[in-house]
């Protein structure tokens, strides 16, 4: 750009460039606020996606171990049987806790919906908060891989699944976020 050598140019048409620029800025402005409401239903909807799975989880636990009881008991009455042999309640009770406790997702179920209530904590204030919700966001998805890995359920594989696919669209979006 070549210096403007008149001045007096550049103060005439000011007005009506100082009006042009305003209006820029009050669309852009406007039009990011739009944007920003936009996101935030999204990841409302995602965040609520999230929980319904985690609810799903939540009310499956508890039949894992059951079906674990159950199976475990049963191969071990074939067996014994075959073999011609007994074991005792407290053996098989004993088995089944350890099953219990390694397979615990109650944690990580209670991690999980803290990151999800301090998300839309972090979504309410005012300025930016993109780091805050990007951190929360690695913490959900490593709550949801350690509930998969411990859950040992086919079912609720497909529902952490879910929320994985979930997560990862917010984590998309708080990318844009400033």
């Amino acid at each position: 750009c070549e210096p403007v050598a008149d001045w007096t140019m550049v103060e005439s048409h000011w007005p009506l460039i100082s009006a042009a620029v305003t209006e820029a800025l009050q669309q852009f402005v406007a039009m990011r606020a739009e944007e920003g409401q936009t996101m935030a239903v999204d990841l409302r909807a995602n965040c609520a996606s999230i929980l319904k799975e985690l609810q799903a989880i939540e009310a499956r636990a508890p039949l894992v171990i059951d079906a674990f009881r159950n199976r475990i008991t049963d191969k071990l009455n074939k067996l014994l049987a075959d073999l011609g042999t007994r074991i005792e309640p407290h053996d098989v009770i004993r088995e089944i806790g350890v099953f219990t406790e390694r397979s615990d997702i109650s944690e990580e179920i209670v991690r999980l919906k803290s990151h999800l209530e301090q998300f839309e904590t972090a979504m309410q204030v005012e300025e930016a908060g993109g780091r805050k919700l990007d951190f929360l966001t690695q913490e959900m998805f490593r709550e949801a891989n350690t509930i998969g890995s411990k859950a040992n359920d086919a079912e609720i594989a497909h529902h952490v699944i879910e929320i994985k696919t979930a997560i990862e669209r917010v984590r998309e979006m708080i990318q844009n976020i400033e």
